[in-house]
């Protein structure tokens, strides 16, 4: 019993230290609440008071902020730009390393037959999408969210814009075995294997 209870706190713990780790607010709020939990219920059982009081405050603090987060709308606008335009080439600049990161030797060509999407999220550039255009369907070459947005709302903004645009389908050139949280991307996304490529119906 006493090794379980302690396995409980130290549960707690790490759900913690974990969620400071994230990027994604949501996910950093989530995370946290579980694990100050958790946490709470460990100081209940042990009867440390002053951290029980504690972890109800931290949990109280997370779900105020996911709810207040749930009901504060943020306004997304997709707009598209031209394959050389400042704009697009400082985002691509400024987030080169993560974007290297997530596509490794990832690297811009803009062609002319290029298209590009940005996302903003209340007027700040947080999203990306390169590809090229054969009829109907979209090439996808670059698909990127700025960390604190990847919780998969600038993709669902940018699917409608691109429906809107008469695209009816994406195909994902990059395999999703060169990144593991990309091929959970595509899955989350509704990508599905048609004969070797990653295709997503608008």
């Amino acid at each position: 019993m006493d090794i379980l209870l302690e396995l409980l706190g130290y549960v707690g713990t790490v759900l913690t230290l974990m969620s400071m780790m994230m990027t994604s607010v949501v996910k950093l709020r989530t995370w946290s609440a579980i694990g100050s939990f958790i946490s709470m219920v460990y100081a209940i059982i042990c009867g440390a008071w002053p951290v029980v009081f504690l972890n109800v405050g931290l949990v109280i603090i997370n779900l105020y902020h996911l709810i207040r987060m749930r009901h504060n709308k943020v306004l997304f606008e997709c707009v598209r730009f031209e394959p050389d335009e400042r704009g697009l080439m400082y985002f691509l600049n400024h987030h080169m390393r993560h974007i290297q990161y997530c596509f490794p030797g990832y690297e811009y060509h803009p062609k002319k037959d290029t298209d590009a999407f940005m996302v903003f999220a209340d007027g700040e550039a947080v999203g990306l999408l390169i590809g090229t255009r054969e009829g109907s369907v979209l090439n996808v070459e670059l698909d990127y969210a700025a960390p604190k947005f990847r919780d998969c709302s600038v993709a669902e903004h940018l699917f409608v814009y691109l429906k809107e645009q008469d695209v009816t389908a994406l195909v994902a050139e990059r395999k999703p075995t060169d990144h593991n949280q990309y091929k959970q991307y595509l899955t989350k996304m509704g990508f599905e294997n048609r004969e070797g490529k990653q295709v997503k119906i608008l």
